[in-house]
């Protein structure tokens, strides 16, 4: 009887080859955000930083950006707070890398990360304020900084306190007291709310995605091919599955593990209800927003915001869809999913697997919308995948 001999620990050229894409390297720096001209502003960035870690940004006076955003001191989502009505049953995303993407939340309703984060201000469940308090509050505890900063006089504490709690999509009251502002007030107050966003985003760009132990391997075994040696044979069986029968990188591509594009996966809701259209209900939202990139409050010029301009409103294309997310991480974030459909990686799996054809196609008279097609892989093959997932 021949001896069974572990294989070789040399790395497969072929294997780094396909590997390297997948890769994420330090230096990796996010596109400039042509809205947001505060963009990679270091003085910029420090103030953002504060107001993102400030829990008086909020109606309690205990809930900040980072509530939700960084869990045991590290920005992993904080999947505890619960996805209520307010924020459409959809859980939190990552922060740390969401630079690189073009639209926010799992539907896409905003086009900015400055965009993205004035909505959770206005939000009764999130932050809980109103446009004018968040101006208020803004030069009550930050105004000598932001003044510093932009060289610009600012309103008095005392007459934005003076202002009462008014807001366009506040309460039928704070939306009366908004339409009742002079409008150089109204102005002036969203002037400010704005420039909350834009700092916030300005600190949150320069949050990089996590290296994890794949891209360290792999980027040590292009010096030194023993190194490959390292990577576990379940995850190195998992990345072949991943970029082959599995169909994952279909649409997890890249150093991110995204396209940043919209996909309907053939989720249902986890509670029951009629199905969620995703981006198909954001669409309009999204172009009529006065904060997207070709808004009054943008930086950008008009030919700056291609996505915006050439989006498509296509309703096969967009009904039951959501964004990619980012794998990165992935292993440390419960539940999973826009509404929290799995408690874990080997349920999503199993999911994609089995490729349900969701609720989303009869609702247009079709058998399904989804994407997804009956992958057929092994229990084994599964922990395979898992393996991978869990060293990203």
């Amino acid at each position: 009887m021949g001896l069974a001999l572990a294989p070789p620990a040399v790395a497969d050229p072929d294997f780094i080859a396909q590997a390297l894409p997948f890769v994420l390297t330090e230096d990796a720096v996010p596109p400039p955000d042509p809205s947001n001209r505060w963009q990679g502003n270091p003085v910029a960035e420090a103030l953002g930083r504060s107001l993102f870690l400030d829990p008086r940004l909020s109606r309690s006076g205990e809930l900040s950006c980072a509530s939700c955003h960084v869990t045991g001191g590290r920005l992993v989502p904080n999947e505890s707070r619960p996805a209520d009505a307010d924020r459409q049953f959809r859980t939190v995303m990552p922060v740390a890398g969401a630079a690189f993407q073009d639209f926010f939340f799992w539907d896409g309703r905003k086009d900015s990360l400055w965009s993205q984060a004035l909505a959770p201000l206005e939000t009764p469940s999130e932050h809980g304020l109103t446009r004018t308090e968040v101006a208020a509050r803004l030069v009550r505890w930050h105004g000598n900084e932001v003044a510093a900063l932009t060289g610009a006089a600012l309103p008095s504490v005392e007459d934005l306190e003076a202002l009462p709690p008014a807001s366009p999509v506040g309460t039928r009251a704070e939306r009366r007291a908004w339409r009742a502002l002079d409008p150089a007030a109204r102005a002036r107050v969203t002037e400010l709310f704005v420039l909350t966003g834009k700092l916030i985003a300005a600190f949150e760009a320069g949050l990089p995605p996590p290296r994890s132990a794949w891209d360290r391997i792999l980027t040590a075994a292009q010096r030194d091919a023993s190194v490959l040696a390292a990577l576990p044979a379940p995850a190195r069986r998992g990345f072949d599955l991943f970029t082959g029968r599995a169909r994952c990188a279909t649409c997890h591509l890249g150093p991110l593990f995204t396209d940043g594009d919209f996909h309907n996966t053939g989720l249902s809701d986890p509670r029951g209800g009629p199905p969620d259209p995703g981006r198909q209900a954001a669409l309009m939202e999204l172009l009529g927003d006065e904060f997207n990139c070709l808004g009054p409050w943008s930086d950008a010029a008009p030919g700056a915001c291609p996505g915006l301009r050439y989006i498509s409103l296509s309703m096969e294309r967009a009904l039951g869809t959501f964004r990619t997310p980012s794998l990165r991480g992935v292993s440390e974030r419960s539940p999973l999913m826009h509404a929290g459909q799995f408690e874990n990686l080997r349920a999503a799996l199993h999911h994609y697997n089995r490729a349900p054809p969701g609720p989303h196609g009869r609702l247009i008279g079709k058998d399904t919308l989804s994407e997804l097609l009956p992958l057929g892989l092994t229990q084994a093959e599964l922990a395979d995948l898992e393996a991978f997932l869990d060293l990203l």
